[in-house]
């Protein structure tokens, strides 16, 4: 382990743990399984057919560790019911003391391509505002593969019971907008400088339906940097648009 995952761990660990320590514990469990009709991250179309991804998520108050994998459900890879990617989710979220409606999220990220034999590390930092479209950031500093920065800025919103009152069906919005520095877009896209990489629109309709909630979606993603959709490795087209479905429980 060189020095950089080592002092990037370390730093982590001893503000995780060191506030979990002072606080109330009360342990939960989250499951989910979501099937998208393809796999699109940060703008790559890593999965042009239909995927299974499952996941878990352990709390012990504002800490969680949380396990994530994605599934290839078809040949489109030559890796049919092999999970090509699972990724390890260490995060601790807060309010920032005496910053009323301001809250924060730090936290590591393990990607592991079993398939491909490789990995890489990410460390993060996350600000969000409890005002009108709940506006946040979060910046990703890959510490090993890239050595490089990736940003995501987003909003959104939630409309309750659309289908009438009482009805139980959300609408949550969303938009982001994903910035990636001149080292990490050389390393993901072979673009040698700093870009606007890729605009995210989402519509998600939760619903409870007994001990699980239900939420069908709707997603956009277009790449924005001309350069980058020169470029594109993952595929010729440079917008997507496909559907998903997920359910989820806690206990």
């Amino acid at each position: 382990m060189n020095m950089k995952v080592r002092l990037a761990l370390s730093l982590v660990g001893i503000c995780l743990f060191g506030s979990v320590a002072h606080a109330e514990i009360t342990p939960t469990v989250g499951l989910s399984l979501d099937y998208f009709g393809k796999y699109v991250w940060r703008g790559q179309d890593v999965t042009d057919e239909p995927v299974l991804q499952p996941s878990a998520t352990i709390g012990l108050g504002n800490l969680s560790l949380g396990i994530w994998g994605n599934l290839e459900t078809t040949n489109v890879n030559n890796e049919k019911n092999a999970f090509t990617e699972v990724d390890y989710t260490l995060d601790y979220s807060d309010a920032i003391p005496g910053a009323e409606g301001l809250g924060y999220s730090v936290g590591l990220i393990a990607y592991d391509f079993p398939e491909a034999g490789s990995q890489t590390y990410e460390a993060y930092l996350g600000l969000s505002v409890d005002t009108l479209l709940s506006p946040a950031v979060t910046v990703y500093y890959d510490y090993d593969a890239v050595d490089s920065f990736y940003v995501s800025a987003g909003v959104g919103h939630s409309f309750a019971d659309i289908l009438g009152p009482e009805s139980g069906v959300s609408a949550d919005l969303s938009a982001s907008l994903g910035w990636g520095a001149k080292k990490y877009n050389n390393g993901y896209w072979g673009v040698n400088s700093s870009a606007l990489n890729d605009l995210t629109l989402g519509a998600a309709f939760p619903f409870a339906a007994g001990p699980v909630t239900v939420t069908p979606s709707l997603n956009y993603v277009i790449l924005t940097d001309s350069d980058i959709k020169g470029s594109n490795a993952f595929n010729t087209d440079n917008e997507y648009f496909f559907a998903g479905i997920g359910i989820a429980m806690e206990f």
